[in-house]
C-alpha cells in the first residue's frame, strides 16, 4: 500500500471541526470498498485546509473513497513517506479517537504543519579567511551562529546540520 497525503482547500467556506470529523467518519464507513485505511487528519482553520493521511492502493482510490463518502474530494493528493510526514508535519499529539489532529490558533497543541528550511553560507569565506586571518575570520562565524541560534529560539526552530561556513 502507499502512503498519501492530500490537502481540502476550503478557504472562503464556512466549516467547523464537527465538519471535518463527520466527514471523516464517512471516510472510514466507505472505505473498505476502497482498501483505503485513513490514518490521521490534521484541520488549519487558520489557512482554511484539511489534510488527510491514508494508506491506499492508489490516489484514484483515496479520491473515489472521499467522493462517495462526503463528496469533497482532495485538491491536491501528495505521495509522502511516513518520515516526510513526521518531519514536516511534527509530533503533535493525536485526539482521543486516535485520527485526528486539530490545528487551532487558540489551542496549545497549535501546529500548522508549514515548515521553513533555511540554508546559509558565508559567501567568500575561503578568500576572506585568507585575506584576515583564522582569528578574524572565528569572530564573523561566531556571529553568524550566534544570530542564526537567536532566531532559531525565537521562532521555535531547531538546528538539523551545521557544516562548517553554513
Amino acid at each position: 500500500m502507499t502512503l498519501f497525503m492530500d490537502v481540502h482547500n476550503m478557504i472562503g467556506e464556512k466549516f467547523t471541526l464537527e465538519d471535518v470529523e463527520r466527514a471523516h467518519q464517512l471516510d472510514i464507513d466507505v472505505s473498505p470498498r476502497y482498501g483505503v485505511h485513513w490514518l490521521k487528519y490534521w484541520v488549519n482553520f487558520d489557512l482554511g485546509t484539511a489534510s488527510c493521511l491514508c494508506e491506499a492502493p492508489s490516489e484514484e482510490a483515496a479520491q473515489g473513497c472521499h467522493r462517495e463518502s462526503h463528496g469533497n474530494v482532495a485538491d491536491t493528493m501528495i505521495e509522502v513517506s511516513a518520515q516526510l510526514v513526521d518531519a514536516f508535519m511534527g509530533g503533535v499529539p493525536i485526539s482521543i479517537d486516535g485520527r485526528s489532529i486539530v490545528v487551532d490558533g487558540s489551542s496549545s497543541l497549535s501546529d500548522g504543519g508549514s515548515r521553513t528550511i533555511m540554508f546559509t553560507d558565508m559567501l567568500g569565506s575561503t578568500a576572506t579567511t585568507q585575506r584576515i586571518g583564522d582569528d578574524a575570520a572565528m569572530v564573523i562565524l561566531r556571529r553568524h551562529d550566534s544570530i542564526i541560534c537567536e532566531r532559531l529560539a525565537t521562532f521555535q526552530g531547531r538546528e538539523v546540520k551545521h557544516t562548517g561556513d553554513g
